[in-house]
C-alpha cells in the first residue's frame, strides 16, 4: 500500500469517528498568541485594546506530516464609544482533507463601575454566524468512496456557529469566561446539507486571566493563565510568563499541560505594526518524526481612543498617585509658606506701623533734598492709586493669577519627569 492510500485510510478513519463523535469536531483551533489577542477566544475582548485592531494569525502544526492541522484566521475589532464594541472573525481549519470555514460577527457591550475609571468594567460579547465542512477526494482511492461514511460526507455541511464571553477588567487585570461554540454541529451526514442547530453551551468553556508588572524602568512582566475545558476530554491548563521592554521587543513561554512547552516572541512595529512569532516542539504523542509547530501573527492597530488609557501596570498606577499625591504636598507647603510669611509681617505692623511704612525708615534717611522728592514721588502714587479704574485692578489680579499658575505648573512638571525622586526628597 502507498503512502498515499495510507494517508487516505488514516482520514478515512478519523472521519468516521467525527461523524460518530461530533463534539470532538467543534474543537476550534487553538493559537499560541492568544496573550496579544484574547478576542481570539472570547468575543467580550472586542475593543480591549481601545483602538481599531486587524489581525491574521497562520498556525501550521507538526511541520514533516503531510496533512497535518492547518489553521488561519484573520479578525477585526475595536471600540465605537465608551460601552458598544463589534469585531468579526474569519476562520479556516484544514486537517487532511477536512476544510472549515467559519465568519462571525460579534457585538459587544460593556458594563462602567465608575464614569471616574474607564479602565473599571465589566464586558460581554456575543458572536454569532455560520460556516461550512468540506472534504476534498482528490486522493482518496477509488476503493474508499464506497464506504458508506465516505458517502454520507461527500455533500458539504454548513453549519450555525457562536460564541458568548465575559471579560472583567480593573485596570491590568483581567479575568475572562467564554464559551467559544454555544451550538452542536455535525461534520457530515448521510444527506449533507445544512445541519440542524442544537444549543449546547456546556461543550466547551475557556477561563483566562492575566495581568502586567512592572518589574523595573522599561521592564515589565505580563503573567497568564488559560484553562480550556471539554465535555469529553480531560481539561488543559496553560501557564504563560511575558517579558517586554519598553513595550516594544518581547519574549516569554508557557506551559501547555498534556502537550509540553512553548516559546513565544515578539516587537511592536513602527506605524502600528505588531509581530508575533510562536514555537511548539513536538509532542511526545507524536511518534514519526516532526519539526513542531509554528505560527505567525501580524497586527494594525489605528485610530483613536475611545476610552481613557489603562495604567501599563498597577505598580505604575500607584507611581502616578504617589507623584499626584506628592504635587498636592508641595502646593500645599507654597500655601503655607505665604501664610508663614504673611504671618510673620504682622508683628511688625502691630508695633505700631505697617509693613509698607516700617521699612520707609531704612530707605528715608538720605539729604532733605531727596527727602523732599520721595515726599512729592508719594503723592503722585496716592494719587495714581485713587484714579485707577477696576479695569487695571483685574488685570493686575490676572496677572499675579498666571504667576502662580506657572509657579505651581513649573512644580508639576517636576514631579513628573522625575517620580522615582520623590520618595527621596520626602
Amino acid at each position: 500500500m502507498t503512502g498515499r492510500k495510507r494517508l487516505a485510510l488514516f482520514f478515512s478513519v478519523v472521519l468516521a469517528g467525527l461523524v460518530m463523535c461530533p463534539s470532538l469536531a467543534q474543537d476550534s483551533p487553538v493559537f499560541s498568541n492568544f496573550y496579544r489577542n484574547p478576542f481570539l477566544f472570547n468575543p467580550a475582548y472586542a475593543g480591549f485594546i481601545d483602538q481599531q485592531s486587524v489581525s491574521i494569525n497562520h498556525r501550521r502544526q507538526w511541520l514533516g506530516i503531510e496533512g497535518a492541522p492547518v489553521s488561519t484566521i484573520v479578525s477585526f475589532h475595536g471600540p465605537v464609544n465608551q460601552k458598544i464594541s463589534v469585531g468579526a472573525n474569519l476562520i479556516n481549519d484544514t486537517r487532511g482533507p477536512l476544510s472549515t470555514n467559519t465568519a462571525l460577527l460579534t457585538f459587544g457591550y460593556g458594563l462602567l463601575f465608575s464614569s471616574a475609571e474607564p479602565g473599571h468594567r465589566l464586558n460581554f460579547g456575543l458572536s454569532l454566524g455560520g460556516g461550512t465542512n468540506s472534504i476534498d477526494f482528490n486522493d482518496f482511492s477509488d476503493a474508499l468512496l464506497v464506504d458508506p461514511v465516505v458517502l454520507g460526507a461527500l455533500d458539504n455541511t454548513s453549519f450555525l456557529d457562536g460564541a458568548f464571553g465575559m471579560h472583567y477588567q480593573n485596570g491590568v487585570f483581567n479575568l475572562g469566561v467564554s464559551l467559544p461554540s454555544i451550538f452542536e454541529r455535525q461534520i457530515a451526514g448521510q444527506e449533507g446539507g445544512f445541519s440542524q442547530p442544537v444549543f449546547q453551551p456546556s461543550e466547551r468553556y475557556i477561563v483566562n486571566a492575566s495581568a502586567a508588572i512592572i518589574v523595573a524602568d522599561g521592564w515589565e512582566v505580563e503573567p497568564h493563565a488559560l484553562l480550556r475545558g471539554y465535555a469529553e476530554a480531560p481539561m488543559q491548563v496553560e501557564v504563560m510568563a511575558v517579558v517586554h521592554y519598553n513595550s516594544m521587543v518581547r519574549l516569554g513561554g508557557s506551559f501547555r499541560s498534556g502537550y509540553g512547552p512553548v516559546v513565544v516572541l515578539g516587537a511592536s512595529l513602527p506605524a502600528g505594526l505588531d509581530f508575533n512569532y510562536a514555537y511548539e516542539p513536538a509532542s511526545n504523542q507524536v511518534n514519526n518524526p516532526v519539526q513542531g509547530t509554528h505560527e505567525i501573527g501580524l497586527a494594525y492597530r489605528w485610530g483613536d481612543q475611545k476610552r481613557s488609557r489603562k495604567e501599563n501596570s498597577f505598580i505604575a498606577s500607584r507611581k502616578k498617585r504617589s507623584a499626584t499625591s506628592s504635587l498636592q504636598e508641595r502646593r500645599a507647603a507654597i500655601a503655607a509658606a505665604r501664610r508663614e510669611a504673611q504671618t510673620t509681617q504682622k508683628p511688625v505692623g502691630s508695633s505700631g506701623t505697617n509693613t509698607r511704612t516700617a521699612a520707609t525708615p531704612t530707605r528715608t534717611k538720605p539729604l532733605s533734598v531727596e527727602e523732599r522728592l520721595l515726599a512729592e514721588q508719594r503723592q503722585r502714587e496716592k494719587a495714581a492709586n485713587a484714579n485707577r479704574t477696576d479695569t487695571v485692578r483685574i488685570t493686575e489680579t490676572v496677572r499675579d493669577t498666571v504667576v502662580v499658575v506657572k509657579e505651581i505648573t513649573r512644580e508639576r512638571n517636576t514631579v513628573v519627569q522625575t517620580p522615582t525622586q520623590t520618595p527621596a526628597g520626602q
